[in-house]
């Protein structure tokens, strides 16, 4: 998601105890070597630098734990987007590094990401490559930019960092990537389930297979092995070199595993981590199902997890591919910009809830229009659309869960906003679980003051989640207390 739930300049809730160390330029943020043309910035502009949790915090990775991670988990770059984490127009130019080589329009990166590449270099120099990389959704920006820039972007990019001496490419980090599209990128989970149970079966003589719409995997938190969806379908599937890798600048020395919308990390005692991107706990991508739930009841349509995608991909589709990319591609982004800035629902989506209602009795779920960030951070969003995340941590358990199995801790992205280590109390009649929440922030916009920053989340064996928060020297972890 790219704040369309909450106003860019609007957010001032306080999600996490934020410290403030210092407002000297972090000269960590700089890469080491030369991948940059120009060190535009040292620090983003209209950020206070130095920044950690109330969480204990290590000194650096040496300090923090004597182990490494399983997976390291990040969501929300947004690539292509003009205040992305990479990207070829950028707002505020200040805020980004220059690649070398990258062509007259250049192609420009947050310091912040390059950081962290570094810090997850420290953990491979210290214990080899990491297992994991989970990418938890909107990786690619295909709603506020058009496809073939927000794909070239990226290719530029990691190509170069896997050309780059030192090892600091997504293959040399990482043994495995997971990627889970989220709404942003949600075209391309589309164009993957096309390409490989359809098109690629077409051109080789062979019938196509039904797009399965999800797909989940799991990922066995002892042994760190992948255990695949069977309920995909035999015969055909995403193979793990696919169009991701290139994009990413990978080879088959690196498997890529494509799932939607969730992952699982199973733990001992059928106690589990479930990773999603977080766009299914909101009424906007809701939209459908929210409207025809009545009907839907009537007809006998269960609410599984595979219909609820299946039915909202229209809306989600008009809202987070369509209009991106309808040239001239920056007039979208301007009049969603521009409704945020004005803290109430834009004109062209009142007229989308007017064609609606043409045709449809339609319940404007969108709630108070003119405090729309209020209810879209930490525990107070979850708790805001209770019914949604309910039913959906609900579904994921009965579907894919053996029986007696919980979900103990989510791990999802979308809002931008870090969480970590809070508590939402799931009700199960007279039952109350305690659900520990973490959220990875995002790489859009940051901003210290409105609390738009990444964390990366690292998962380990135990079963036991991190945070990495910014600091004055870069990245430094925080464990649960």
């Amino acid at each position: 998601m790219r704040l369309s739930l909450f106003g860019r300049r609007s957010v001032r809730f306080v999600l996490l105890t934020i410290v403030f160390l210092g407002s000297d330029p972090p000269g960590s943020w700089l890469p080491a070597t030369g991948i940059v043309e120009d060190a535009i910035a040292a620090s983003p502009s209209g950020t206070e630098t130095g920044l950690t949790t109330h969480l204990p915090t290590g000194a650096g990775m040496n300090d923090a734990v004597d182990e490494p991670p399983l997976a390291v988990v990040i969501s929300d770059i947004h690539i292509g987007e003009r205040y992305g984490c990479i990207t070829g127009n950028p707002a505020e130019p200040g805020d980004y590094l220059r690649l070398n080589g990258s062509g007259e329009d250049g192609t420009y990166v947050r310091p912040e990401f390059m950081s962290f590449l570094e810090y997850c270099l420290d953990l491979k120099q210290q214990y080899g490559r990491i297992e994991y990389l989970v990418i938890l959704g909107d990786m690619w920006d295909l709603a506020m930019n058009n496809q073939e820039d927000s794909f070239a972007r990226s290719m530029i990019f990691f190509r170069q960092l896997d050309d780059r001496d030192g090892g600091i490419g997504l293959g040399d980090l990482f043994r495995n990537v997971i990627y889970i599209p989220g709404n942003h990128d949600h075209h391309f989970w589309e164009m993957l389930q096309e390409r490989y149970w359809v098109t690629e079966r077409i051109e080789q003589g062979l019938p196509p297979l039904t797009m399965p719409r999800t797909v989940s995997l799991s990922v066995d938190l002892a042994t760190g092995d992948i255990l695949p969806d069977e309920s995909a379908g035999s015969g055909s599937g995403i193979p793990t070199c696919n169009i991701v890798s290139s994009l990413l600048g990978l080879d088959d020395g690196t498997p890529v595993y494509v799932a939607y919308p969730d992952v699982f990390f199973r733990g001992l005692e059928g106690e589990h981590i479930l990773l999603t991107h977080g766009h299914l706990f909101e009424p906007d991508w809701n939209m459908v199902t929210i409207m025809f739930g009545d009907l839907m009841e009537e007809q006998g349509i269960p609410l599984t997890i595979r219909n609820i995608e299946m039915f909202n991909a229209i809306t989600t589709e008009w809202h987070s591919y369509c209009l991106g990319q309808t040239p001239p591609y920056e007039f979208w982004e301007t009049v969603y910009d521009h409704s945020f800035d004005n803290r109430h629902p834009s004109q062209w989506e009142r007229t989308f809830f007017e064609i609606l209602d043409e045709h449809i009795t339609v319940n404007d779920v969108r709630g108070d229009p003119e405090t729309p960030s209020r209810r879209y951070h930490s525990i107070e969003a979850l708790e805001a659309e209770r019914g949604l995340v309910e039913h959906y941590l609900a579904q994921a358990q009965a579907e894919y869960l053996d029986e007696g199995e919980v979900i103990t801790a989510l791990v999802y992205g979308h809002t931008h906003i870090p969480a970590f280590n809070e508590v939402f109390v799931r009700h199960h009649g007279e039952e109350m679980n305690p659900l520990r929440v973490h959220n990875t922030g995002g790489w859009v916009d940051i901003d210290a003051e409105r609390y738009h920053l990444p964390a990366p989340m690292l998962i380990y064996g135990d079963g036991s989640v991190r945070a990495l928060t910014l600091q004055n020297d870069g990245f430094s972890i925080g464990s649960a207390p």
